[in-house]
């Protein structure tokens, strides 16, 4: 753990903006012997892939990596094991597998019928607090790319 610059609202590693989190939502994902510890906040949460830290404590308090947090953070990871949707388990590997084997993934209709059917705990239950449509969508996005991207070089090779 490095320490936060005080009441600063970028990530003292990379400087992006840190959007903030509640509470809750680091008690959820860090480690329990880090949870007694967290500071008055209030608390951001760094969206840079390319970064280590998760969350900060802009009041001057802790910086969280990723590391201290239980499960994989999607804006940080990519590949087998790594959720994009923590309330419903939608994978990051399974998107992916069907965006390239067929150029579109259910998804997103599968959250937001869930969403609608039972509820969600975004908050909670997503790292950054917030829903998670926004980064399954940006997701969906890349691997159309990459799809194209390999469909081209086989044409190509051929």
């Amino acid at each position: 753990m490095k320490e936060a610059s005080p009441l600063n609202t970028r990530c003292p590693r990379d400087g992006c903006q840190g959007a903030p989190v509640e509470r809750v939502t680091l008690q959820h994902h860090l480690r329990p012997e880090l949870r007694d510890s967290l500071g008055k906040g209030p608390f951001h949460f760094c969206e840079s892939a390319n970064c280590s830290v998760v969350y900060f404590d802009a009041a001057g308090g802790a910086v969280y990596e990723a590391g201290d947090v239980l499960l994989p953070v999607s804006h940080k990871a990519q590949g087998v094991g790594v959720p994009l949707c923590y309330c419903f388990g939608v994978m990051d590997d399974a998107v992916r597998r069907q965006v390239l084997d067929g150029g579109i993934s259910t998804a997103p209709q599968h959250v937001k019928a869930r969403m609608e059917a039972v509820g969600c705990a975004c908050n909670t239950t997503n790292p950054a607090g917030r829903c998670c449509l926004g980064v399954i969508g940006r997701r969906i996005q890349g691997y159309q790319q990459e799809r194209q991207v390999s469909r081209g070089k086989s044409l190509h090779d051929g």
